[in-house]
């Protein structure tokens, strides 16, 4: 047989070899060896018969004391151990293998023969020799750049701790037990499983793993831990024995997690910016709310920056995106997501809502606030939104992209049939005797009913109009009835105009029993009876 298929090729030769010897008065008599002795020494199978004690002479110098231990161990009666030495192979390199020997007894109890397995772990050796190194490097890195160095001892499971284990987890000396049992209970159930996986991923390896995890202090806090771990003693092909390095990095952490939030926040109106849109609103379009059908994208428009810009200067401009995200935020949810997509370009998509028209619902609010933040005086300009929006329809779903696309033609069709005047930025600089009658400003509140509500709350009050706190949207144009009672027992029923409404979300969002929207009602003043009852109504506040 041709030894060139023996040739030493980790890849494609078995490195292990078996091979028999017959006793004569305790002397080798004869010797079989595998073909594949070859690919382990270099020696035929016929060289080793030949001479019965080229294997002693194989052996490396260092190691004949080992060698000739196991044998006196076999010609003693007693069961010999396995062990590992070199050897000199034909070529004058040097191996590494694993002798095992199994002795044979005749029915005199006398040894006739044995045989043996011949491994080599040359291969297994140098991998433990790199593992070793990497502990002493290690080890000589982690003093200098860790927290916490640790010795964990996997058949006792115990864990030897270098660094002051007990201040950073804020316990007392003696809280915290040395055992890997105790080290599992405070990482954070959501991070245990990745934990392990890391380790198991190592063992098989036998290379190093560095993970993060986050760990409970006593205080019930947690902390972020980053970890290298490496296997440095095996049994079986098993890790026995750990070494790790530990960092706490929970400022790093912290750090981290603030300029990925800045990477998708936009800086001027604190809302997401369109990579932070796109990227959370692509995640809600997957989730199952979405298949509700009542996910519906919302698209805004600032009617005429530029012409603010160029006007009034920049800072103005500015001002005028500042308070469109306000506005938008007291309008929508929490669980909204509202985002600046572009320069005047707004984007807000609405999952789950349990309004059946919530379109309506939105337009409403938004245009009530609008109108109020427009009556506020000292604005040099008029806010107007151009608005569109699409629903998402879970029978032909499309991607974020597709739904802004759509939401943004609706918009642009909105901008294009409102008329010129819906589209003016700057008010009128208003005179300081513009008003008709001098409006009285009510301390704390004054209570009256109207048509559609129990009970409502006047916060200021003229010959002419009013301004209601209420706890339902009055429609702008709507007439009420306002029946109010004087504090000398008086009662009069009044009718008004709206002429703006919009939601007071601020205290909407303390407590749900109070009057939540505001609205400006404009009042008939031909009536004389009802001219004298304000006159003396408002005469009496003032004297309160």
């Amino acid at each position: 047989m041709e030894q060139s298929r023996y040739t030493k090729n980790p890849d494609t030769v078995n490195t292990v070899y078996t091979y028999a010897v017959s006793l004569e008065d305790g002397s080798p008599a004869d010797t079989i060896h595998s073909e594949t002795c070859f690919a382990v020494t270099g020696y035929t199978s016929k060289e080793l018969a030949a001479n019965h004690y080229l294997w002693i002479k194989m052996v490396a110098k260092e190691d004949h004391n080992a060698v000739l231990k196991q044998v006196g161990q076999l010609l003693s009666g007693h069961f010999p151990e396995a062990i590992e030495h070199r050897i000199i192979r034909k070529d004058g390199s040097v191996c590494w293998v694993e002798s095992s020997v199994f002795p044979n007894y005749n029915s005199d109890n006398v040894l006739v023969s044995y045989n043996g397995i011949i491994r080599d772990i040359t291969e297994r050796k140098k991998a433990r020799e790199r593992v070793r190194e990497k502990e002493k490097h290690f080890r000589t890195a982690a003093l200098a750049a860790t927290d916490l160095i640790y010795d964990f001892d996997v058949e006792s499971g115990t864990v030897n701790w270098s660094g002051d284990i007990t201040s950073c987890l804020g316990s007392a000396e003696g809280d915290f037990s040395n055992t890997a049992e105790e080290w599992m209970k405070i990482i954070h159930p959501e991070d245990l499983d990745k934990v392990m996986t890391a380790y198991k991923d190592s063992a098989l390896t036998m290379e190093p793993a560095n993970f993060y995890y986050r760990i409970r202090r006593k205080d019930g806090t947690y902390r972020n831990w980053e970890e290298h771990a490496i296997p440095v003693s095996f049994h079986n092909g098993r890790p026995v024995r750990w070494v790790g390095a530990i960092r706490d990095v929970t400022r790093f952490r912290k750090i981290e997690k603030q300029l990925r939030k800045a990477a998708i926040t936009d800086h001027l109106t604190g809302l997401l910016n369109r990579q932070g849109f796109l990227a959370i609103a692509g995640l809600q379009c997957k989730s199952p709310e979405c298949d509700s059908g009542r996910t519906c994208l919302f698209y805004f428009d600032i009617d005429d920056l530029k012409n603010i810009n160029d006007t009034l200067g920049y800072k103005a401009g500015d001002q005028a995106l500042i308070d469109t995200a306000k506005i938008l935020k007291m309008v929508f949810r929490k669980s909204d997501i509202i985002a600046r997509t572009g320069g005047d370009e707004f984007a807000v998509l609405v999952s789950g809502h349990p309004d059946p028209d919530i379109e309506s619902t939105v337009n409403m609010n938004i245009t009530g606030l609008l109108n109020a933040y427009n009556e506020h005086k000292g604005r040099s300009h008029k806010l107007s939104l151009s608005r569109g929006n699409a629903y998402h329809d879970p029978g032909h779903p499309c991607s974020v992209n597709g739904l802004l696309a759509r939401a943004d033609s609706s918009m642009r069709k909105n901008k294009v049939n409102r008329t010129g005047s819906n589209l003016v930025p700057f008010l009128k600089e208003k005179k300081s005797d513009e008003r008709k009658h001098r409006r009285f400003r009510i301390n704390g509140s004054y209570s009256a009913t109207i048509s559609v509500s129990d009970s409502v709350r006047i916060k200021d009050i003229s010959l002419s109009g009013m301004r209601l706190e209420t706890l339902q949207y009055l429609n702008i144009n709507n007439i009420y009835d306002i029946r109010i009672i004087s504090a000398d027992g008086q009662d009069l029923t009044l009718t008004g105009e709206v002429v703006w409404s919009s939601l007071n979300k601020e205290a909407a969002e303390k407590c749900a029993d109070v009057p939540c929207y505001e609205a400006g009602l404009s009042l008939d003043g031909s009536d004389e009876g009802q001219r004298a009852f304000l006159e003396d109504l408002i005469t009496g506040l003032e004297a309160g």
